[in-house]
């Protein structure tokens, strides 16, 4: 079996074009005012994507038919087919502007406050290095807080700046989303290696890696959230395949990304104990060695700026819909915080008893992701892209193909119109649809459940 052609030149074409278009016609000054991004934008943003959209639907229906054995590796020409069409968009990609988001000019300016002046970004903000041509040229919505980024988060920020340091803002900014890249690559190499028991796991692949969306998000605005997913990736993959050093390690790099990994640390623990009281040890000792020697060298990290923003911010309309919908009963912003902790901390609760009590046996990532989307449900603070902390992992162990693709679609579907929902009402959309979503996995969990059942009675 050849693989498919025309697909592939048609998706390059697309990509290049809707890519392309935005980078040739907007300047740096129009990025970094703002100026460009409009809701005209926005629709044409979405129309192109749609469009581009189409031949990755095509080419992933066309490579459908190549069916590997448990033990098989890709054929050489179906493997350089995903090459040659993912890795050059991959790069342009990266070598684009960000459009959509002020995030990276954010990770470049805590970078550049290191390098150039020794500061230390858990402690002082932005303001503390106003007077630096890069920092002073980052959009000032956030001036005001200090980093929210881990150690690994930070290292990375300031290789950037290291490596281009008389350069402006956006020619770091893009040094950085290079960085993204190989990231990027290890998202699909981790994916390959946790299907590697599908007959259609190439399929399943190329639909991950070559989603124009994912691409967006992970690549054009250049999210660190990519890195979480890639680490949470590795965790539970780890965890597969009974390796708890590695899964610790990988955890705790999710972890010193952003904060935000930590929530996966219970269901990890409770799945390793269900395995073997000696792993689940090993697995402990090495995340509190790595992970707690981390942030005893940055004296608590992130940590404090976190919990600041947390108590300043004062806008529940435009949180996810745990807290809008305390907002809505009538609720003050106090019980709206704490109710919406006290419902986050049941609901990770309530997985690790499950998991100790034998749910999503053989599956691992299912217990992590509902950790995690808990966490996005019940934050005063959202954006779309932070669904890449959970919904890839929703994606990994469907016994059946149709509900991988059912949920990836979903995905997909949502991430292009969220661009268009305003603020008011982007909670309930991306909410809303999150819900369904595991909905949509705990079902097809149990009865993946039930049918190896059936086929264990029969054997």
């Amino acid at each position: 079996m050849r693989p498919p052609l025309t697909p592939v030149v048609v998706y390059l074409i697309l990509a290049c074009l809707t890519l392309l278009v935005p980078e040739l016609s907007i300047s740096e000054r129009e990025l970094l005012t703002g100026g460009h991004a409009t809701f005209d934008f926005l629709k044409q943003t979405v129309l192109w994507s749609t469009f581009w959209c189409l031949p990755w639907g095509w080419w992933v229906y066309s490579s459908r038919r190549l069916k590997l054995e448990t033990a098989e590796k890709i054929p050489s020409d179906w493997f350089y087919n995903l090459l040659v069409g993912v890795a050059p968009v991959a790069l342009l990609a990266a070598w684009c502007k960000p459009f959509l988001s002020v995030d990276t000019s954010y990770y470049v300016a805590y970078g550049r406050q290191i390098v150039e002046y020794g500061l230390n970004p858990y402690e002082v903000n932005l303001y503390a290095s106003a007077g630096d041509p890069v920092v002073a040229a980052v959009p000032k919505t956030w001036w005001e807080n200090v980093a929210f980024y881990g150690p690994v988060a930070l290292t990375l920020y300031t290789l950037a700046n290291l490596l281009t340091p008389r350069a402006g803002l956006l020619s770091i900014v893009k040094t950085l989303k290079f960085f993204w890249v190989p990231f990027y690559g290890f998202l699909g190499i981790f994916l390959n290696k946790y299907w590697k028991k599908k007959p259609s796991r190439y399929s399943l692949v190329l639909a991950v890696v070559a989603n124009p969306v994912m691409l967006w998000f992970c690549l054009v605005d250049g999210h660190v959230d990519l890195l979480i997913a890639c680490f949470l990736l590795a965790t539970v993959l780890a965890l597969k395949l009974g390796k708890p050093t590695a899964s610790a390690l990988a955890l705790g790099c999710a972890a010193a990304v952003k904060i935000v990994g930590i929530v996966a640390f219970p269901a990890c623990l409770c799945l390793w104990y269900r395995r073997s009281l000696k792993e689940c040890l090993r697995f402990l000792a090495t995340f509190i060695v790595f992970y707690g020697g981390m942030y005893a060298l940055v004296r608590g990290g992130e940590y404090p700026g976190v919990i600041e923003f947390t108590k300043k911010w004062n806008n529940p309309g435009a949180g996810m819909i745990v807290p809008k919908l305390m907002a809505a009963s009538g609720a003050d912003l106090s019980w709206v915080q704490n109710g919406s902790n006290i419902f986050f901390y049941g609901c990770t609760l309530l997985v690790c008893v499950l998991v100790l009590r034998g749910f999503a046996a053989g599956q691992p990532a299912l217990p992590v992701a509902l950790c995690m989307g808990a966490l996005l449900l019940t934050r005063t603070y959202f954006q779309p892209w932070y669904t890449l902390w959970f919904w890839p992992l929703l994606w990994l162990d469907f016994g059946k193909d149709r509900d991988f693709f059912i949920s990836h679609l979903g995905w997909t579907t949502v991430m292009l119109v969220s661009w268009l929902v305003g603020w008011e009402n982007k909670g309930w959309f991306v909410g809303g649809a999150a819900l369904l979503a595991f909905i949509h996995a705990v079902w097809a969990a149990n009865s993946h459940f039930h049918d190896r059942a059936k086929n264990n009675e029969g054997t």
